[in-house]
């Protein structure tokens, strides 16, 4: 399946919030997109490929994250088919935890979903004490769809779906057209950089989940 294709699906079971869905076809655009980039597919340019997106992460999470910095409780080796992922990044979660289980056909359960913005636009993530699970917040979804588009190696793509994604830069909304921007991650970047940057709140956020 054409990566453009699997963007467009992605879309329409995001819009539905139908998240973890939502992910069986982000993660394979982003496979398909670090092996174009890079050459390979793989592991290790899979998480490469996201750490490199970090910042367009950040944008879609009101830019008060680092997710270079952020880092999560060691993952659980029964979710992760028994590889112990310490201390991870965002890029080992969403490869051990959500890639791999796609991968082997494992379900993952109500601790490892995508948990919706709340009524006021805010979001969190959440840590299952009980099953270990990780919960991570859906901007981070958005924010995965986000960075096949707008990665440049994609530049060549053409699509006709009409979605838009919503890019908050307070005090206005941008709303970004998917067949307009693929592969325009510098000009979004130079929109985002008119912008005072919010209080960083990784700190407190990695207090929370380690609690």
């Amino acid at each position: 399946m054409k990566i453009e294709d699997r963007v467009r699906l992605a879309f329409d079971l995001g819009l539905n919030k139908e998240f973890l869905p939502m992910l069986s076809f982000a993660l394979p655009a982003v496979e398909a997109s670090a092996k174009k980039k890079f050459g390979a597919g793989g592991r290790k340019n899979f998480m490469r490929f996201i750490r490199e997106n970090y910042d367009v992460f950040h944008w879609f999470s009101g830019s008060i994250l680092d997710f270079g910095l952020l880092r999560f409780p060691t993952l659980d080796p029964k979710l992760t088919d028994g590889m112990v992922v310490d201390r991870p990044d965002l890029a080992q979660v969403l490869y051990y935890l959500h890639r791999c289980s796609l991968a082997h056909g494992q379900e993952l359960g109500e601790n490892c979903s995508i948990l919706p913005r709340k009524s006021d636009g805010s979001f969190e993530f959440q840590i299952d004490k009980v099953g270990n699970g990780v919960r991570l917040p859906e901007p981070v979804a958005w924010g995965l769809l986000a960075s096949v588009v707008l990665e440049p190696i994609n530049t060549d793509l053409e699509s006709r779906s009409g979605n838009f994604f919503t890019l908050g830069l307070a005090p206005n909304t941008y709303f970004l057209n998917v067949d307009l921007f693929w592969g325009a991650k510098d000009r979004v970047k130079k929109v985002v950089a008119k912008y005072e940057t919010p209080p960083d709140q990784t700190p407190s956020v990695m207090a929370m989940l380690n609690s």
